[in-house]
């Protein structure tokens, strides 16, 4: 699990488009849904809205948590699955969606 600081109050619309303008098109992501933690029983499913998944398919998978503090966000990566899936998450997806927030001009960190 890895935390992007943005020295400001962001939206989870502002994350979902920082996401989708900067990974790989065929990620797709999931806006207020959750991931379970071993893909093994499904798919994401419906949660809160700082909750974001990113998925590439049924192994692959992070998923992005919104945490406002004062004056600033913190958003918190968690790379999906069990085993050899989550080391291949963390080394992967995890690491494709912290590069694309922390290169997102509309997530300005300066």
């Amino acid at each position: 699990m890895s935390t992007v600081t943005i020295p400001k109050d962001v939206t989870s619309q502002e994350v979902v488009e920082a996401l989708r303008s900067n990974l790989d098109p065929r990620y797709e992501v999931l806006p207020g849904m959750r991931m379970r933690r071993s893909p093994l029983f499904g798919g994401p499913q419906p949660a809160e809205p700082e909750l974001i998944v990113v998925t590439g398919g049924p192994m692959v998978q992070a998923q992005v948590r919104i945490m406002p503090r004062a004056g600033r966000t913190d958003l918190q990566i968690t790379p999906g699955g069990i085993l050899g899936d989550l080391l291949m998450n963390a080394v992967g997806i995890a690491r494709e969606v912290r590069q694309a927030l922390l290169s997102a001009p509309s997530l300005d960190r300066t």
